[in-house]
């Protein structure tokens, strides 16, 4: 945990100076995130699967494999580069009782850095898997809450929202429209409130939990 080995100073820093901190995670401010936040239901589910796979040659101009994404001691790796999905699952259902991860780096990309991680959150009452990659050219990304009594499928590509197959909330947007959210946001709380839920303290929790071995 070289990473993080400072940032209970930089908490402790930051509290003593009355710093306001805010850490972007876009995917908060995506519409069917944010039906979830507001509608999810009370019940405990029995699973939460996620996904996200995509092609790092498709993200980044030019040789990939000389980009940050691709190195590992400049801070590369999809486990660090889709943070947002752990992000989210944890905005969604909380911080876990414990967390069990998987990293490889052994597909075609043929990259120094990670290009496949398992996370395992485990609940009280429930676990959730996630899974990332870097490799899969028809980019994939879902979450999938299984209840006792329904199902709910959410396809973060098409922004559409299932409930035993049956649509229940579709919006389409432009994906700079999530930025442009965030960013009002940030604006326009940053007198109202004396901190952002989530701040520096909050995302060194997440840091720490990805980079548990």
């Amino acid at each position: 945990l070289s990473e993080t080995k400072n940032s209970k100073k930089l908490i402790e820093l930051i509290k003593n100076k009355k710093i306001k901190t805010y850490v972007g995670c876009n995917m908060r401010f995506n519409p069917c995130i944010k039906y979830l936040k507001k509608n999810l239901s009370s019940n405990t589910p029995n699973e939460v699967n996620i996904y996200h796979g995509s092609f790092l040659p498709n993200w980044r101009k030019g040789d990939y494999k000389k980009q940050y994404s691709s190195t590992s001691n400049r801070g590369g790796g999809v486990h660090l580069d889709l943070i947002h999905e752990i992000d989210y699952c944890i905005w969604l259902f909380g911080f876990p009782e414990k967390i069990s991860n998987i990293y490889r780096s052994n597909s075609s990309l043929k990259i120094d850095s990670i290009d496949y991680a398992s996370h395992q959150l485990f609940y009280k009452n429930f676990n959730a898997g996630i899974i990332l990659n870097y490799y899969r050219k028809d980019i994939k990304r879902q979450l999938e809450i299984l209840y006792e009594e329904k199902t709910i499928e959410v396809d973060l590509q098409e922004n559409i929202i299932k409930s035993n197959g049956d649509i229940i909330f579709q919006k389409k947007i432009n994906k700079d429209q999530m930025y442009i959210d965030q960013m009002n946001f940030f604006i326009r709380n940053l007198k109202k409130i004396n901190e952002y839920k989530n701040n520096f303290s909050h995302n060194s929790r997440i840091l720490e939990l990805i980079l548990d071995d």
